[in-house]
């Protein structure tokens, strides 16, 4: 358990951290304050107050999304970073950099190095090494994931303001449906999140109205189910036989 007093790492952990993250990937790493002072560093202290606050929003975006987003430092540093936490209270962050040339050397835009990948490794570093609330930051992410699906469909449904339920359940069924029988829970419970947002998007406060949208929803979809082999008696209960 690392200590929770200063910003929750000690020196010995952070230099173990970043002998382990430059090995990989050849760029710096800090471990700051909840004000974004340095406190340990591997590079020399020329930090001003344009730096530190640009520490401090890396910080708070990792905590508002659940994963790391690449920062702009001045003087052209691009930083990400991971919070230093005990339970829900920030203690500080760790603060990885490089400069604009060394993640763009060839000026074309495209990055020499996968930052994707970059930015999740310094938070599986901390989440193994318990500096970091993994479980808060999985439910940021959960809870972005939800919130870009419903975004997805909302928009989907400007482009087609007319499609009922079923028009938008029958488009999606043929996925629903090879997701099921590959066992795939986790896609087909994205397909039916975005049903479960459209409903919710079209009848919006409406009780009676996101009833009514659910029993046909519902209905349509123990017909997929008969006609894919299931037992109508199982689905519709013993009143179908009659």
């Amino acid at each position: 358990m690392a200590s929770i007093r200063g910003i929750g790492i000690e020196r010995a952990t952070y230099q173990r951290l970043r002998r382990a993250y430059r090995r990989q990937w050849k760029v710096s790493l800090l471990a700051v304050g909840p004000d974004g002072r340095v406190v340990f560093t591997d590079r020399p202290r020329t930090e001003d107050g344009d730096c530190r606050r640009a520490y401090r929003h890396a910080i708070q975006e990792v905590l508002r999304w659940g994963e790391s987003t690449v920062v702009l430092c001045p003087p052209k540093r691009l930083i990400w970073a991971v919070p230093l936490m005990h339970n829900a209270v920030l203690l500080g962050g760790l603060i990885a950099g490089a400069t604009e040339r060394r993640v763009f050397p060839d000026r074309t835009g495209s990055p020499a190095m996968d930052m994707r990948a970059a930015c999740a490794e310094l938070r599986v570093l901390a989440e193994q090494a318990n500096l970091t609330n993994a479980a808060l930051l999985a439910a940021r992410r959960r809870e972005y994931h939800r919130e870009r699906q419903r975004a997805e469909v909302i928009h989907q449904l400007k482009l087609m303001p007319y499609a009922d339920v079923r028009e938008i359940y029958l488009r999606d069924e043929p996925a629903l449906i090879a997701a099921i029988r590959k066992d795939d829970r986790a896609e087909a419970r994205g397909i039916l999140n975005r049903l479960l947002a459209a409903i919710h998007h079209q009848a919006g406060n409406r009780l009676d109205l996101i009833k009514s949208f659910f029993m046909e929803l519902i209905a349509t979809m123990c017909r997929t189910a008969v006609e894919a082999g299931g037992n109508p008696e199982k689905l519709f209960g013993t009143n179908f036989a009659s």
